[in-house]
């Protein structure tokens, strides 16, 4: 991505995410989602030192993208650590299930350095009327039977966790 304050080219976190976004297993994968969702990922140091990269993943007219900025509504905002966004970008997978259960990984991990975090800061219809819920559907079985080992299987499951990971109602 461009440095708008010395125009030069860099590599960040948010310009390898960008390319990241751009692979044929992430655009199906972002297919059901709407134009206009916002996914803030900050990239930080575990230890809470403040945030090394702050971007958002959007969707526009069909398509995957990144903007360097924080986002003014997001529906979902993750924190992930240096070594858990250097994972993602590492791991290469032409299966939508595949990739989701490796995220379901690093959002479980007990390693810190690893683990990603997330707020969910939409409520359940919210997320269905985006195409959230479509995403999760593109895992199919596979994913859904890690989700069920996890103890998330059913609506109300799925709604309980969004009410847990929101701090009320959803």
């Amino acid at each position: 991505m461009t440095n708008p304050k010395t125009g030069t080219q860099e590599i960040t976190f948010a310009s390898r995410f960008s390319a990241y976004f751009q692979t044929d297993v992430a655009k199906a994968a972002a297919a059901p989602l709407s134009n206009g969702v916002e996914i803030e990922l900050r990239v930080q140091a575990p230890e809470n030192s403040g945030p090394l990269e702050v971007f958002v993943f959007t969707r526009k007219l069909g398509q995957n993208t990144i903007e360097i900025r924080a986002a003014s509504k997001p529906q979902i905002a993750f924190t992930l650590s240096p070594a858990s966004a250097e994972k993602i970008l590492d791991h290469h997978s032409d299966d939508i299930a595949e990739m989701g259960i490796f995220l379901l990984h690093l959002l479980t991990a007990s390693d810190a350095n690893e683990r990603i975090s997330f707020k969910m800061k939409a409520g359940f219809f919210t997320l269905f009327g985006l195409g959230y819920f479509g995403v999760i559907k593109l895992g199919g079985a596979s994913f859904a039977s890690v989700l069920a080992s996890k103890g998330i299987s059913g609506i109300h499951a799925i709604k309980a966790l969004l009410k847990k990971a929101t701090g009320g109602d959803s």
